[in-house]
């Protein structure tokens, strides 16, 4: 990200002169485990940016209700296929899709461009015991037993630390044709 960010990427690639496919949730996996921020993702399809055999670029949807999200988004490391999210988002042309923006490495500039929407803005955070971080759903409240997140995390030894947020987009779809 911050070669891309300071111009130092070995590779710039067109979209144009790509080829869009589907990609296997295998290789999907792979893919994302060696070259996005957060790792794999739970998508549900893939399609990926191919050059001759070789996948410069992926995107993984997953459909939620009536919505699909876009859950990530990457190119292959030192390599930029510009207009790559353009062009694999058009896969989709007409259909209502939602993505999150982690705001600790981006502020969803990209998805403006491409005719997505702000539609807000939502507090992030984690769980600590000071020496490893948890997810925020490792501790929750336990109503059955009368036991608050509060009283939870004060048993366990934790404490919330705060991050920059997510953003949420929304890129509306077109209206079915009369």
């Amino acid at each position: 990200m911050i070669k891309t960010k300071l111009g130092l990427v070995n590779r710039r690639v067109y979209a144009r002169n790509t080829e869009v496919r589907s990609v296997t949730p295998k290789d999907a996996k792979e893919f994302l485990q060696n070259n996005h921020l957060m790792g794999p993702s739970f998508g549900t399809q893939a399609w990926g940016l191919y050059i001759d055999r070789e996948l410069a670029a992926l995107a993984t949807f997953k459909k939620r209700g009536h919505q699909l999200e876009l859950n990530r988004f990457c190119n292959k490391l030192n390599t930029v296929v510009v207009g790559g999210l353009s062009k694999l988002l058009s896969e989709y042309r007409g259909q209502e899709i939602v993505s999150f923006v982690d705001l600790r490495y981006a502020n969803g500039h990209s998805l403006t461009a491409l005719g997505f929407e702000l539609v807000g803005i939502t507090l992030g955070w984690k769980w600590t015991d000071f020496y490893t971080t948890f997810n925020r759903s490792f501790c929750v409240a336990d109503s059955k037993n009368g036991i608050t997140e509060k009283q939870k995390a004060l048993e366990l030894g934790l404490c919330r630390i705060y991050d920059a947020g997510q953003a949420k987009f929304v890129k509306k779809g077109s209206p079915p044709c009369l």
